[in-house]
């Protein structure tokens, strides 16, 4: 098999990174899910939610409050990630292992990303930025602009698949979910294999992590990477400033 160009590894590496954050907000395939967790002959006055409405209802809290997270994939990404759903505000920050994807002469890719509404400004460092002529500028895209094109993948498109992707979620302790991902459904997963993902929840029923192992795109041995995703805060400050006009360049500008 051809090997992957360098378009290819960092799109698969970016296809890594938007799975981590999708399955921090995953609630599963509704209608595919039974009904394991609620016993329906228990007359007691406890209210139990079933595996899936619990996930779903520590998804809901996602979507009415701010938080936090970290994100890790192997050694290869380090991340965190902050939004606030009222305003769809966001600022993330990922560090990534470019050489051991088969991306030489770059080094560690470090890369910050501001979100505004539909406006997104990217500034990375190191060897990338040098090459790109961007040292210590912010590159200014859209959510719907070209990023998406050049990294080869779509997070709405990725985040959507993934969600139709679950086949069961079951309670498998206090707290403690597993949900299974049928990687045909996904085209940025890659592999063959279901791919399981272990959700917790707080005492309070928000998530609190996910961690699943996932097909490396870039492998071809069927080698998996372990991603871990921790929420670390809830109504959290996020600090997303539009950077100085004199710092910004535009994407356009870059393209050839």
């Amino acid at each position: 098999m051809k090997p992957p160009t360098v378009t290819g590894r960092i799109a698969g590496l970016t296809a890594i990174a938007g799975l981590a954050l999708a399955l921090a907000a995953c609630s599963g395939d509704q209608g595919a899910i039974d009904d394991t967790g609620a016993d329906s002959g228990d007359t007691g006055t406890e209210t139990r939610l079933d595996p899936a409405a619990a996930v779903d209802a520590s998804v809901a809290t996602l979507e009415e409050t701010s938080y936090s997270l970290t994100m890790t994939v192997g050694d290869l990404i380090d991340g965190t990630f902050s939004v606030d759903p009222a305003t769809g505000d966001y600022h993330a920050q990922t560090t990534t292992d470019a050489a051991t994807f088969g991306v030489e002469g770059v080094g560690d890719i470090t890369t910050e990303v501001v979100g505004i509404g539909t406006d997104m400004w990217i500034k990375t460092s190191g060897a990338l930025a040098t090459q790109l002529g961007t040292e210590g500028k912010w590159i200014h895209t859209t959510t719907d602009g070209a990023a998406s094109d050049i990294v080869g993948m779509d997070m709405k498109r990725l985040t959507e698949e993934l969600l139709a992707s679950f086949e069961n979620i079951e309670a498998t302790g206090d707290n403690t979910y597993t949900a299974t991902i049928d990687p045909a459904k996904m085209s940025d997963l890659g592999g063959d294999a279901p791919v399981e993902a272990v959700i917790v929840l707080d005492d309070s029923g928000r998530l609190q992590s996910v961690t699943a192992d996932i097909p490396d795109p870039l492998a071809e041995d069927g080698s998996t990477l372990p991603v871990a995703i921790e929420v670390t805060g809830y109504d959290v400050a996020v600090d997303a400033q539009e950077p100085p006009a004199d710092q910004v360049v535009e994407l356009t500008e870059l393209m050839p």
